[in-house]
């Protein structure tokens, strides 16, 4: 099986690709399996403090709890995992599997835009709470997964469509990774 891992800073762009992809692919959600866990431990607390402390344990410790949920996909010859954040979840991956990781990217500028319009529960709306979050995330590991990536494919202009049939033409690269 190939996994095809998508990563990127926060309003890249990655929930529109899952969405787009899951049409076509079986998607594991590294999110969903940490929350899992969070919810069979009985864990009442933030889900970034949690990954933080495990991070600090196992930098690959996300990827191994996706596992299973990976192993439940029978026969599929490609499988989309959203929310890779540090290079030690690849190299954990790539143990078992062909891995191409897909970079999703856009300026801060575009990002903090689509942050304010998202208003998740979680997100601080001020520029200096988005900053502090990519920080974070940086800290996690996460320049150096998408300086990594096999493929970058570029979410800056807002076009929806536009993004769709790159990400398409993008994809159809991988054969030849």
């Amino acid at each position: 099986m190939k996994l095809l891992c998508i990563t990127g800073m926060p309003c890249a762009g990655k929930t529109t690709t899952i969405k787009f992809l899951s049409s076509k692919f079986s998607v594991v959600s590294m999110g969903d399996a940490i929350r899992k866990e969070m919810k069979e431990k009985n864990m009442d607390r933030d889900m970034r403090e949690y990954s933080t402390e495990f991070r600090k344990k196992d930098k690959g410790y996300a990827a191994k709890i996706c596992m299973p949920e990976i192993e439940k996909i029978k026969n599929a010859e490609i499988c989309i995992v959203d929310g890779i954040r540090n290079y030690e979840e690849v190299e954990e991956f790539r143990k078992f599997y062909d891995v191409v990781l897909i970079a999703i990217y856009a300026s801060p500028k575009k990002r903090y835009e689509r942050f304010t319009k998202r208003k998740r529960p979680d997100d601080n709306l001020t520029y200096k709470g988005f900053i502090n979050r990519d920080i974070a995330e940086l800290i996690w590991g996460l320049g150096n997964v998408i300086a990594l990536s096999d493929l970058i494919i570029s979410n800056e202009d807002g076009n929806v469509k536009k993004f769709k049939e790159n990400l398409i033409s993008e994809i159809s690269k991988i054969e030849k990774l």
